[in-house]
């Protein structure tokens, strides 16, 4: 079984009702000759229905006299299906060809017992599968674990559903950074994967995109220019202690034979991969060191700051031969890896070529151009996603966006928007609404959630619920999508989009939490709604309270001036009715039921812990800078500015303790899983340590807390403290000197992961308990 991943079991007795078949009558019937998705999606029937009834149906490719059946697949795919249209034991089914809808229909005739699970596609025909049992078995699924309760019957008679999507495209991504198991996809492995992706098909999703760098696609390309790089060592072009160190934890080579199966995993299910293509040099995929010296491509100007290494700036794609190089690695991942379904661009995302805005922007649009006429040579027909980031940042205005829009044939080209939920980073940028593709270019929908630092609860809740509907209203909106840079960080918003992809009823995380709890926490369900009730108003505060803890070296190098302290003043009296109700939601929190055999409460018990924790310990952080100023104009005194320190202290001491209550926190436990599914490179630890420590990674993770936080806050308070304690009230007017932040970084990649295991609380109800009461008594 996956760590991290738990298949709850609960007791529910069922009962016969009259008629009901008895279940070793029944068989599986598939299609004799169809897509793989048929055959899985009949596996998946038996599985489940074992897994709840104890019973395991057998699977056939011809009727069985006297059988009752659950004939998979529509008639257009099944013989079955279609003679007993013609029959009239069931009428059309009315599912379409090619498409997301399905039909669960029970029929009886003469007797025998019929259940058509019937999908305008093989990937449809598994939603009708799982569907069936969510209805009939009571069973739940979340990304972290299957709920299947025990029953001795299945109902299968009396059924005629239905399904549409209202979007024909529903996905998510998965991102490039790498840390902890749970939030970074590549840490997976083959079986991690599998679940993922049985996951994506029980949600109803069809679409998911890796951006988890090129593996060796370099090297699939290229052979004779770019080796496969050392197995013990750093990549030749990795940058140390930060996130453009790419060295790889196991070899490119057994990388490739991931990627490899679970594309073709994924594919067999009928799940859709877009392919990327064009200008996809970035941090994550990097140009190898090779390729440069043999090739030496050129490059595309560059005005942006950033990306000044070789290996990530753009080759000059004015150039046929960069061009040409560009698409045979997208060929060479469709050959090796892929299919050619669809394809994804980010263009010259995240980076402006000229300063000038007119020029800057006509050499983007030439770029768009270029990439897409070199798609047309290869696949005319291809849908095409033009990905919006660059739209976003550094941004574009409207009728930039819609000049772009001139140019882009709608027959066959969608503008990607995964940044639909962003609030305006600029108040020139705009968002969908202002772009001209409402109601006029196919496009689509997306929630981007949160950066790779933000794996805490948060959400944009309150532009979703403005903006989703638009979405849902517009007929040229073909697809709805989570693109963020973490995944699993935040399984209400999971929930919350996987509902809404499929039918957008869903506009707040309120209306969706009642289902949410009794499904997900069962038994549970009660105190664990009343706590995320609780913590909705601080959880949606995350744009007011930031990670603070992540930067401190830079928080305290900021001068005390009167202006930042009248600042911050004004932010915590704005914040002090959501503060002022912390120490109560503690105090609800105290009361969840972690550590008593539900190992979903557990994760979300310490999600929702770790949340509270860290907004509390921002606004402490906040009044600590406002002690200082007000201890500077004679309006506190020493003690005063002593005791906000000590609370700043107290809180985030408790945060590192709750981060130690699981594994989903510890780096130290994610390399050992690293370890379990194939051997690593040696080099790898100090790899991971710079991807989670570099200033943009820096999150909730239990080593950086205890090792790099906590003693940097040390720092801080003590210079503070000294300061006070001098009585130069005009002292703390200046900004910190240069405190040895850095050597306690230095002694955070010098000391062993496996030295820094957590030991300092027990993972019971009662240390949980305590550790949310303590956290309560720093908030009176």
């Amino acid at each position: 079984m996956q760590p991290g991943r738990t298949v709850l079991i609960g007791i529910v007795i069922g009962v016969w009702l009259t008629g009901t078949v008895q279940a070793a009558e029944w068989r599986i019937l598939k299609p004799a000759s169809s897509p793989q998705a048929y055959a899985v999606a009949a596996q998946e029937f038996q599985k489940l229905y074992e897994a709840v009834t104890g019973t395991r149906l057998a699977i056939v490719n011809e009727p069985v006299a006297g059988a009752n059946l659950v004939v998979i697949g529509a008639d257009s795919v099944n013989l079955f299906c279609r003679t007993a249209v013609e029959q009239k034991i069931i009428p059309p089914l009315g599912v379409g060809v090619d498409t997301d809808g399905y039909r669960i229909r029970s029929a009886e005739r003469d007797g025998r017992h019929y259940l058509f699970l019937a999908g305008g596609n093989g990937r449809s025909t598994l939603y009708a599968v799982y569907d069936f049992f969510e209805r009939q078995a009571g069973c739940r699924y979340f990304w972290d674990g299957d709920i299947i309760p025990k029953r001795a019957v299945i109902q299968m008679d009396g059924l005629d559903v239905s399904e549409s999507p209202r979007f024909a495209y529903r996905g998510l991504r998965y991102f490039a950074h790498r840390s902890l198991d749970r939030f970074q996809a590549e840490h997976w492995g083959p079986k991690q994967w599998e679940r993922e992706i049985d996951w994506i098909l029980k949600k109803r999703l069809n679409l998911f995109m890796l951006r988890i760098g090129m593996d060796d696609v370099y090297q699939k390309a290229f052979p004779d220019l770019v080796p496969y790089p050392p197995t013990d060592a750093p990549l030749p072009e990795a940058v140390a202690r930060s996130y453009d160190d790419r060295t790889t934890a196991w070899p490119l080579e057994y990388r490739g034979e991931l990627r490899k199966h679970l594309l073709r995993y994924a594919r067999d299910r009928g799940l859709i991969h877009p392919e990327d293509t064009g200008t996809m040099t970035h941090w994550y995929s990097r140009t190898p060191h090779a390729f440069l010296e043999k090739v030496k491509p050129g490059f595309t100007p560059q005005a942006t700051r950033g990306y000044s290494e070789k290996t990530g700036l753009v080759w000059d794609i004015r150039d046929d031969r960069n061009l040409d190089n560009y698409w045979k690695l997208t060929q060479a991942h469709v050959d090796h890896y892929g299919s050619p379904q669809m394809f994804h661009t980010i263009g010259l995302a995240e980076r402006n070529v000229f300063n000038d805005r007119a020029d800057n922007l006509e050499m983007k649009l030439y770029a768009y151009r270029r990439i897409v006429a070199k798609l047309r040579e290869h696949y005319p027909t291809a849908p095409m996603l033009i990905a919006s980031w660059d739209f976003y940042h550094p941004g574009w205005l409207g009728p930039e966006v819609q000049r772009l829009l001139d140019i882009l044939n709608p027959e066959n080209t969608l503008i990607f928007d995964y940044t639909s939920d962003l609030p305006h980073w600029h108040h020139q940028v705009p968002d969908f609404r202002q772009w001209g593709v409402v109601g006029k270019f196919p496009w689509v929908f997306g929630i981007f959630h949160a950066y790779e630092w933000q794996n805490e609860l948060r959400g944009n809740y309150d532009a979703i619920r403005e903006r989703m509907p638009v979405a849902a209203a517009d007929p040229m909106c073909k697809g709805f999508v989570y693109w963020p840079e973490t995944s699993h960080s935040d399984s209400l918003m999971l929930e919350f989009f996987t509902k809404n992809a499929w039918r957008p009823d869903r506009l707040t995380p309120e209306a969706l939490l009642p289902e949410f709890c009794r499904d997900r926490y069962q038994e549970a369900a009660e105190p664990m709604l009343a706590a995320w009730r609780a913590a909705l108003p601080l959880i949606k505060l995350h744009g007011e309270l930031p990670a603070e803890f992540r930067k401190l070296a830079a928080f305290a190098a900021q001068a005390v001036t009167p202006e930042r302290t009248g600042a911050l003043a004004a932010k915590c009296a704005k914040l002090e009715p959501e503060m002022k109700a912390v120490s109560a939601l503690c105090r609800t929190l105290a009361e969840l039921p972690y550590g008593t055999g539900n190992a979903l409460a557990d994760r979300d018990a310490i999600d929702l812990a770790r949340t509270v924790a860290g907004r509390t310990f921002s606004d402490a952080l906040y009044r600590y800078v406002i002690a200082q100023g007000e201890w500077a104009q004679g309006k506190a005194d020493a003690g005063a500015v002593k005791a906000a320190g000590e609370r700043c202290t107290a809180i985030l001491t408790a945060l590192s303790d709750i981060l130690s209550l699981h594994d989903d926190y510890s780096m130290n436990v994610s390399m050992a899983k690293l370890q379990a599914i194939h051997p690593i490179n040696p080099c790898f630890e100090q790899t991971l340590k710079g991807n989670a420590e570099n200033g943009y990674c820096r999150t909730y993770i239990y080593e950086l807390c205890n090792e790099c936080y906590l003693p940097q806050l040390a720092l801080y308070t003590k210079w503070v403290n000294d300061r006070v304690a001098g009585g130069d009230r005009k002292s703390p007017l200046k900004p910190a000197p240069a405190l040895p932040m850095k050597a306690v970084t230095d002694a955070f990649y010098a000391k062993p992961l496996a030295d820094m295991a957590a030991s300092r609380v027990s993972r019971t109800r009662e240390a949980y308990r305590g550790l949310l009461e303590r956290l309560a008594d720093t908030t009176r």
